[in-house]
Parts: structure tokens; sequence; C-alpha cells
């Protein structure tokens, strides 16, 4: 299993070149209200050549919450496994429940992604259908960007 990590500091290794994973992991940990990531998937669409389907579990502490930022020319899927989220997308609020999913159309900004509660953990599948030589899938607000995952599960490897 990969190790979960808040997005920023995936973020940060990547745009930076240094320090492992580990070293971000141990220095992150006890921030609770920070998101966590993990790469699920990773496919290539053969029937859309030149297309990937990526999927990433986010999870959010009671309270936690993702920076404001975009996915590119990455189409979004965010579908609700665990708890409420409170999402703004292109200047629309909604909040989400278990089982329920929005979209995010390629170059939307996703003003607000969080957890809807101050008790209860929540849990997304955060599904991407992004061109297989896309960079980063996501871009904060700030100007720091987070690359696509490389080697994180080979195309055979699902969960």
């Amino acid at each position: 299993m990969m190790k979960k990590l808040p997005l920023m500091a995936i973020s940060l290794i990547m745009l930076t070149g240094t320090g492992s994973m580990s070293q971000a992991h141990e220095s992150t940990v006890s921030d609770t209200t920070r998101e966590t990531v993990e790469q699920e998937f990773r496919h290539e669409i053969p029937n859309v050549p030149g297309k990937v389907v990526t999927g990433l579990v986010v999870e959010y502490p009671p309270g936690a919450s993702t920076p404001a930022h975009m996915h590119g020319d990455s189409f979004v899927i965010g579908y609700v496994l665990e708890g409420s989220i409170r999402s703004r997308v292109d200047g629309e609020t909604n909040i989400y429940g278990v089982g329920e999913s929005w979209t995010e159309d390629p170059g939307a900004s996703h003003e607000v992604s969080e957890n809807a509660s101050e008790t209860q953990p929540a849990r997304i599948l955060a599904i991407f259908i992004s061109d297989t030589q896309q960079k980063e899938l996501v871009e904060m607000a700030q100007g720091v960007r987070q690359p696509a995952p490389k080697g994180g599960l080979d195309d055979a490897g699902a969960h």
C-alpha cells in the first residue's frame, strides 16, 4: 500500500525535487487539518488513445480542507465514499453526502473542497480523465503544481 501524504507535501516534493516521501510523511503526519491523498489506480484507456484514467482517494479529517486549485485539462468526477464534502466549483457551492458525485470540467476552478463536518471524517474518490502526457493533475491556486502520479500503481495494479 502506498503512503498517504497531504496534497501540499506531495506538491512541494515534486516541485523542488528534494527530500523523500518518508521525510514529507514524517513532517506532516501530525497535521490533522489537511487531507491525505492516495493513488488507487492509473490505467490507459485502450479505446481512447492518448487518454488515461486515474483514481485518487482523498481523506479529510474533521474540519480539514484542500487549498483552492485547478485540474488543468483533466475532466474530474468526485464521488463521496464517507462523510460529507463542501465543494465550490466555478462559484457554485454544494454539500455532497455518501453516494453523491459532482464533475469538474477541464480548466474549472475548485475554490473550496473541505470536510463539511467538524467531528466526522470524510473520504472521496476523485477520478481523473486526462491526457496520457499531462504532467500535473493538480495546480494549486498559489501556483504550486503537483505532478501526475508516476510509478504509483502499474496499469494492471488496481486494488
